[in-house]
C-alpha cells in the first residue's frame, strides 16, 4: 500500500468515525459535547446546525447499546441556529454531529437527497392523478316540471309571473 493511499485510508477513518455515534465507554467517562460548542444535529430525517445550550447526566433506563442500566450519560439541551426557541429541546449524542466540513458536507447531501425523494413522490403522484380513470359525471338534473302539472305552488306562482313578464315584454315590442 502507498503512503498516499495509506494517508487517505486514515484521513477516512478519522472522519467516519465523526460520523459514528459515541461508544459507551467515551460517553461514560466525559461529554463529547461542551456548551457553547457549535454542533449538526438531526431533526427528521435532516441534519441542522445547531449550539449546545446546556449538558445534564443523566440515568440510562435502557440496557441497549450495551450500556448498563444506571449508567450516566450526558443529555444535551441544543438550540437550532435561526429557528424559533420552542424547538429547543433535549437530544442524546446518537443525534449529534461534530461541526466539520465532512458532517457539513454530509448534511448537503441529505438535503439534495431529501429534495430529490420529494420531487419523485410529487411526480409519482401526479402521474398517478393523470392514469387515474376519470371520475364519472354528475346525473343529469331532473327535468322541469311543466306549467300546470303538479308541482310546488312555488312553482305555479314563478310560471305566473314569467307570463306576466313576458305579455309586458310583448306590449313594450308592439308600441
Amino acid at each position: 500500500m502507498s503512503a498516499a493511499i495509506a494517508k487517505s485510508s486514515s484521513t477516512n477513518k478519522v472522519e467516519d468515525d465523526a460520523l459514528k455515534p459515541p461508544s459507551a465507554p467515551q460517553s461514560l467517562s466525559q461529554g463529547l459535547f461542551s456548551e457553547g460548542e457549535k454542533v449538526l444535529c438531526f431533526h427528521g430525517p435532516l441534519i441542522y446546525e445547531a449550539k449546545v445550550q446546556k449538558v445534564q447526566m443523566v440515568e440510562a433506563k435502557l440496557d441497549r447499546d450495551g450500556v448498563p442500566r444506571g449508567t450516566r450519560l450526558p443529555k444535551y439541551f441544543i438550540h437550532y441556529n435561526g429557528w424559533n426557541k420552542k424547538w429547543d429541546e433535549w437530544v442524546t449524542a446518537i443525534r449529534m454531529l461534530k461541526h466539520n466540513e465532512s458532517n457539513l458536507e454530509r448534511k448537503r447531501e441529505l438535503v439534495l437527497a431529501h429534495e430529490a425523494n420529494v420531487r419523485a413522490k410529487r411526480m409519482a403522484s401526479k402521474r398517478k392523478l393523470e392514469t387515474a380513470s376519470p371520475t364519472p359525471p354528475p346525473p343529469p338534473p331532473p327535468p322541469p316540471a311543466e306549467p300546470g302539472q303538479g308541482g310546488a305552488a312555488g312553482d305555479q306562482k314563478q310560471d305566473e309571473k314569467a307570463t306576466q313578464v313576458c305579455t309586458i315584454l310583448n306590449s313594450i315590442r308592439g308600441n
